[in-house]
């Protein structure tokens, strides 16, 4: 079964004329393409020439036409798939044609290494929620200190505590804990260039 293009769209399209208008800029001439639309947005597009434009005007025309025989010959089951996807995004800002280009260019992306587009996207989303529920480490270190304050260690405790904390504070103090690996700590300890007989040690929060 054949559907007309109009059985697709809830609003049809309207069709926008192509002519070229000359406008005058810095005194030299140019030509402007007015009525040219690309996925419903206008687009401001120049010519030297008159004779260039009217090139580009006589290649979209052929390029609508081609794709206007395509869609007079949709049958009813991607009719029906352009109906539901159409009903799908009505509360998102893209268009059926951004959604399918996204689509396949997260796909294109993520299948060299196996992974399903909504696999990623949901650990993208935990990757922020993680980060939303964690603290800097200056924030941290902070709550940490005034913890062991509280539990009445002596001062000197505290103060040791503090030096020791310090440096790693001066270099990650403003990084979100969640964003931390062991990686970083790693090449942290290892720009430190301490002698290798010293032991280091590091006081987890």
């Amino acid at each position: 079964m054949e559907l007309p293009l109009g059985v697709i769209r809830r609003k049809r399209r309207r069709s926008h004329a192509l002519k070229v208008v000359r406008e005058r800029l810095n005194g030299k001439y140019r030509f402007k393409l007015a009525g040219y639309y690309v996925d419903g947005k206008r687009v401001r597009k120049y010519f030297e020439t008159r004779e260039a434009a009217e090139t580009f005007i006589e290649a979209e025309k052929i390029r609508r036409e081609n794709l206007g025989n395509r869609a007079t010959r949709i049958d009813g089951a991607l009719a029906e798939d352009a109906l539901r996807a159409s009903d799908a995004l009505r509360s998102t800002h893209y268009t059926l044609f951004d959604a399918a280009r996204l689509v396949a260019h997260a796909h294109k992306k993520l299948e060299p290494y196996s992974v399903r587009i909504d696999d990623a996207i949901n650990e993208h989303v935990a990757g922020i929620e993680l980060r939303r529920r964690s603290a800097s480490v200056n924030e941290v270190a902070d709550q940490f200190i005034a913890n062991r304050r509280a539990k009445g260690k002596s001062k000197i405790y505290i103060r040791d505590l503090e030096t020791r904390l310090a440096r790693f504070r001066s270099v990650m103090g403003d990084r979100i804990i969640a964003d931390i690996t062991s990686s970083d700590v790693d090449h942290w300890i290892q720009s430190l260039k301490l002698d290798h007989k010293r032991k280091i040690i590091f006081v987890p929060f």
